[in-house]
């Protein structure tokens, strides 16, 4: 791989299109580009810098994109919706259960009951008890800290990765 940043480039939008067109699985191509190795190690880490930028920008366009999709989807179900309701108000106002188009027609046909509860309202027999537990991890790495061993637990080290800009001449 060339060292300069116009081929760091396009092999950066070149490995990122082949990564979605095998749904983010790494394969040999990829696995092969990202082998750090001593001779061209300082080409690789800056290489990895622009493409996980270029990966995190491409998750924030999608993230972006799926929240407009999910917020278009709101509305077309709330469209739907009020469309059904409309066909089902003019059926009463009509007295019928029926409505013929040229090509289609609407049927209205009884379903199975809902049942609407008023849970603030409704007797206390008729309530279910639903009891949750989760783990108290903060209270868990304190005595995890102070040397109490607990079973099913223990302290992980973690690291972050960072990348800095080397800053040269100053």
């Amino acid at each position: 791989m060339s060292d300069t940043l116009k081929s760091i480039r396009s092999d950066i939008i070149a490995l990122e299109e082949l990564l979605l067109e095998n749904n983010g699985e790494v394969n040999e191509t990829l696995e092969t580009w990202l082998q750090i190795n001593e001779k061209n190690l300082a080409v690789k880490i800056d290489a990895y810098v622009y493409f996980l930028d270029q990966l995190e920008q491409g998750a924030a366009f999608f993230k972006s994109k799926s929240e407009e999709a999910l917020q278009a989807k709101k509305q077309y179900e709330a469209m739907i919706e009020r469309m059904k309701n409309n066909i089902k108000f003019t059926m009463q106002e009509l007295n019928t259960d029926e409505l013929r188009g040229n090509e289609y027609r609407y049927k209205l046909s009884r379903s199975k009951p809902k049942v609407e509860v008023n849970e603030e309202q409704i007797p206390a027999s008729y309530l279910k008890e639903k009891i949750t537990y989760s783990a108290d991890k903060d209270l868990i790495k304190q005595d995890l800290d102070k040397g109490i061993e607990i079973e099913g637990a223990r302290l992980i080290e973690n690291y972050s990765l960072r990348s800095y800009l080397i800053k040269k001449g100053l």
